[in-house]
């Protein structure tokens, strides 16, 4: 999980560096580049290296855990899940893991897609910068909500999965939340709300949303069909992903407006 995270981080970041170089408007008094959004090497650097590093912490904790053995794999029951999504742990299907994949694939390079506009092009370090944020916040927060909760994966209750698949599965305690969902869903949201910005009276804002919101919860469904994730699992990490990917160039929109405000005139 680790290594397609950190494959579609700098697939997703590689047009941001490119598009550096675009004009810059400037503001009525030809001093301050007009931007959407601001960045601080200060705050900015620091949240992206803490993320990083607390990711790397849980990371390394997590790996602290013994792997299940075939003793307590044959003590989880069915029966000890709810109703509402006991259902999920018969599923099994490499089509429907393949299509989670794609989806998480198709959520992180989205960003790709904001480089054909100008106006973002020229704020390519700003966008940078905060694609960084979400993609790295996001990742810290999952791999945290995975290494508390540890719950089991639906596969691990299926008494037709292999038993090979559980014994000493490093992942098999990873159910809550999805990573797949709330990447595929901060990243979708991120492109999303960047476009919005852009361009607000766009009627394609309608087809960007509804993509952003379509694509993850195609993973998300994805996740639960091929006997990786709960309902809950998906539910958790769509919303999570969700309110990185607004919230996060929303902040920097936000300052950027009160930096301009605060410009001697």
């Amino acid at each position: 999980m680790m290594r397609v995270f950190f494959t579609l981080l700098l697939l997703g970041l590689a047009p941001d560096l490119w598009g550096q170089n675009a004009p810059l408007a400037l503001d009525a008094h030809g001093q301050e580049p007009i931007k959407m959004y601001k960045t601080s090497w200060s705050t900015d650097v620091s949240v992206i290296a803490g993320a990083s590093a607390f990711t790397a912490a849980i990371v390394l904790w997590d790996a602290s855990f013994p792997l299940p053995t075939e003793t307590e794999v044959s003590r989880l029951d069915p029966m000890d899940v709810n109703r509402f999504e006991r259902g999920a742990i018969y599923n099994q299907s490499s089509t429907i893991n393949t299509i989670s994949d794609v989806g998480q694939y198709l959520g992180g390079m989205s960003s790709w897609f904001l480089y054909l506009d100008p106006a973002v092009r020229a704020d390519g370090w700003e966008v940078a910068v905060m694609y960084l944020e979400v993609a790295l916040l996001n990742q810290a927060i999952t791999e945290t909500a995975k290494t508390i909760f540890r719950r089991p994966r639906p596969y691990m209750y299926n008494p037709d999965y292999p038993l090979e698949g559980k014994i000493g599965s490093s992942t098999g305690y990873h159910s809550f939340w999805s990573g797949h969902t709330s990447f595929s869903t901060c990243m979708s949201f991120y492109t999303a709300k960047v476009f919005n910005d852009y361009h607000p009276d766009s009627p394609w804002r309608y087809v960007v949303w509804g993509a952003a919101a379509t694509v993850p919860a195609v993973t998300g469904w994805a996740r639960v069909g091929a006997g990786k994730h709960f309902y809950t699992d998906v539910i958790a990490g769509y919303l999570t992903g969700a309110a990185l990917g607004y919230l996060v160039p929303e902040l920097h929109k936000r300052w950027a407006r009160k930096h301009r405000q605060e410009i001697p005139k």
